[in-house]
């Protein structure tokens, strides 16, 4: 685009432009308020679901501590009983009714406090939300007339150029080319993906075979030595084979998903079963 030309257009819009920029400055700080808000929001949300817990917790404490205050809710049993307590009997009850009676009001009043803390919490949770409201409804001003400028720039900057015909054709061309090698590496991505689930694949294979060599000595050794031992490491290394041959099949089928190159695998017969050596007996057996 010649420079007398994008000048000319520029002045052709520079009042609508100055305008939305005008418009634009007076919500600058919105999408710093829209997330202080949001966060303000979520912090008092999760601080009244603590202290709604808390004034669960401290009402059972009241209940419970109310019920030892109380004389009237002594049993009439209890009652009858005391009138044949000595003296000094009747001042540990004296004192034992005063402490719990300390203990009830203490428990009031803690209950009481965090029910004042809630009330202020759900006034402060109330603004806040009202405040984030008002930030939602700015935000999107805000997002129009960004939308605005950008259609504005777009008209200025991406229209035909004179003395130029072939812009628009060239730029068509650019973008499919970049479709293209944008396209060539999501399957590249894709085929190494396969690539890293086959050498995993790979990895555990060798280490069923390891495993395999493992089962295979301790059976020489328990069918020469005998013993429990033998046998048990045996039957550890078996079955340790037949999780990581199982394993190793599933990445192959997992590696599948991501390539139409990944050809299926033979299911080998240490994934299908795992082989146990019979009593007294040389040969291996599926389960």
């Amino acid at each position: 685009m010649s420079s007398t030309f994008l000048q000319q257009v520029i002045a052709e819009h520079s009042s609508r432009h100055s305008e939305l920029l005008n418009s634009l400055s007076q919500l600058d700080t919105v999408p710093e308020t829209l997330k202080e808000q949001t966060r303000l929001v979520d912090e008092l949300q999760s601080q009244l679901e603590e202290c709604e817990a808390n004034v669960a917790r401290l009402f059972e404490k009241t209940r419970n501590q109310r019920r030892n205050a109380d004389p009237g809710l002594i049993s009439g049993g209890l009652k009858f009983s005391q009138v044949f307590r000595s003296r000094k009997e009747k001042e540990k009850e004296r004192e034992r009714e005063e402490q719990n009676k300390r203990l009830f009001a203490e428990a009031m009043a803690e209950e009481t406090n965090e029910r004042n803390r809630r009330a202020s919490l759900e006034q402060a949770l109330s603004n806040a939300q009202a405040s984030k409201t008002e930030a939602l409804n700015q935000m999107k001003e805000y997002d129009n007339i960004m939308a605005k400028i950008d259609a504005l720039y777009a008209l200025i900057f991406n229209g035909p150029t004179p003395g130029f015909p072939r812009e628009d054709e060239l730029e068509q061309a650019v973008q499919a080319s970049l479709t293209v090698v944008e396209r060539a590496k999501a399957g590249y991505n894709t085929e190494n993906e396969a690539l890293e689930i086959l050498s995993r694949s790979e990895r555990a294979f060798r280490e069923c075979q390891t495993k395999m060599k493992d089962a295979i000595y301790w059976a020489t050794a328990s069918m020469l030595a005998g013993g429990r031992t033998a046998e048990a490491k045996e039957g550890v290394a078996l079955k340790s084979a037949h999780s990581l041959a199982q394993k190793a099949q599933a990445y192959v089928q997992e590696a599948q998903q991501y390539s139409t190159h990944v050809r299926t695998l033979d299911n080998p017969s240490i994934a299908r079963e795992m082989p146990i050596r019979k009593e007294n007996d040389t040969e291996f057996h599926g389960m």
